[in-house]
């Protein structure tokens, strides 16, 4: 339980949560713009 409360590891659960969310949501609509893919093909 002490590991929780050190900040080393709030930064690195913190870095994931960025590195998660930019594959998820950012990369997939840049792949999408970059082809010229409607909108409706991209979110699919």
């Amino acid at each position: 339980m002490k590991e929780l409360l050190q900040p080393g590891n709030w930064l690195s659960g913190l870095q994931w949560l960025f590195f998660i969310f930019t594959n998820i949501v950012v990369i997939p609509i840049t792949v999408g713009a970059a082809f010229e893919l409607p909108q409706e093909r991209i979110a699919g």
